[in-house]
């Protein structure tokens, strides 16, 4: 049985742990991150958001997935969040933005310079695969969409002629251009606006909040400039 000094023992010390304040659940979490593969950029898109996450002292694994299994994964829960140049419209449901996006990148049309601006409905212009802001731009100018699984298949298109136009991020096109020369002189014009964004699923404000800080810092430094300064000089070993 229990003496009275033992039972007040007891007593005391369960209530000493009760109302010691516990450490935060997420503290020991590694936070996983999608980021849209074949999109062109998406290893320097990653390679900022882990600088980003690194700067907030929190751990993050990086994954690359075609866009509908993102949405999909993100609704069962099975990442944490995603980053991509995207619009707040391609966030998929139950995620919140980080205020401070991670930068700008420039949607843009491209055509070869012997031939119209590719409009109306007997234009077929390319576009990458879950690519809403260049799907949206194929609709306003009423042509024919023709989507494609990444990057290198789009632009063999655009060489082969199977295509009238397409659209990419400038960056994109001008990294590619060491693999595909043809491409060489293609008049452009540019579309849209496209901010990198980093959405988290809903719950983890507190850690928007933390990366939020990080990517101000981060953004206003030289870094994001000799990311993308390295990705403008090399292609990728995959692309050769």
């Amino acid at each position: 049985m229990f003496t009275s000094k033992l039972l007040f023992a007891l007593v005391a010390s369960a209530l000493v742990l009760f109302f010691l304040p516990s450490a935060p659940a997420q503290a020991a979490d590694c936070y996983k991150i999608a980021t849209t593969a074949g999109t062109g950029g998406t290893g320097e898109i990653a390679q900022i958001a882990r600088h980003v996450f690194e700067a907030a002292g929190l751990c993050v694994e990086m994954i690359r997935l075609p866009p509908k299994r993102i949405e999909a994964m993100a609704e069962l829960r099975q990442v944490d969040g995603w980053v991509q140049a995207i619009s707040a419209a391609d966030i998929p449901r139950g995620m919140i933005l980080v205020p401070h996006d991670l930068g700008h990148l420039e949607g843009t049309l491209y055509w070869a310079s012997d031939v119209p601006e590719p409009t109306g409905s007997r234009a077929v212009i390319g576009v990458v695969l879950g690519q809403t802001w260049a799907q949206g731009e194929v609709s306003r100018r009423r042509s024919k969409l023709y989507e494609v699984r990444d990057n290198k298949q789009l632009l063999s298109m655009a060489v082969e002629q199977r295509i009238q136009g397409f659209l990419v991020p400038a960056i994109t096109y001008r990294h590619f251009l060491a693999k595909f020369p043809e491409l060489r002189g293609y008049r452009s014009r540019f579309v849209s606006d496209l901010p990198i964004r980093l959405a988290l699923n809903a719950g983890l404000e507190s850690v928007a909040q933390r990366l939020d800080i990080a990517a101000e810092q981060t953004m206003t430094g030289d870094y994001p400039a000799q990311v993308w300064g390295k990705y403008l000089q090399e292609l990728p070993p995959e692309v050769h």
